[in-house]
């Protein structure tokens, strides 16, 4: 076990929401949005450079859950999540086992792992019968 202490947080959101197979256009759910700065922020939405923390469980006792980390350009970074796991992204430093367990490394800049300057949205989708998730959002 490790701690991690993360400065500065003044606001925290927990959601549990009901993530179905049934998806939008982009063949995802939008869950979080993220934008630059306050005068463009909508509600619900984050401001990138105020989030130190995000984690996303899966409550599903059977079926995976998708989630998209949908960065300003073209790339996306998905992550499967197994029923009853969690996925923690950081500002602070992030520590995982196997790096290669959550992403392709060849595809992948490290940097997305650890900075939400670059995000723009999280988005999801159950990969069969729906699955409630619970996100937890902290930030300055």
């Amino acid at each position: 076990d490790f701690t991690t202490i993360i400065p500065d947080v003044n606001q925290v959101v927990r959601r549990i929401d009901t993530i179905s197979s049934t998806t939008d256009g982009n063949g995802t759910i939008e869950i979080i949005r993220f934008t630059d700065n306050e005068s463009t922020q909508t509600a619900g939405s984050f401001v990138r450079d105020t989030v130190k923390y995000v984690r996303v469980t899966n409550l599903n006792e059977t079926t995976d859950v998708e989630v998209y980390l949908i960065p300003d350009i073209d790339n996306n970074i998905v992550y499967t999540v197994k029923p009853k796991r969690t996925i923690m992204l950081t500002s602070a430093d992030s520590r995982i086992d196997d790096f290669s367990d959550y992403v392709d490394n060849t595809y992948v800049e490290a940097s997305y792992l650890t900075n939400f300057t670059q995000l723009h949205s999280i988005r999801a989708k159950s990969l069969g019968d729906p699955c409630a998730i619970e996100y937890f959002i902290a930030s300055s």
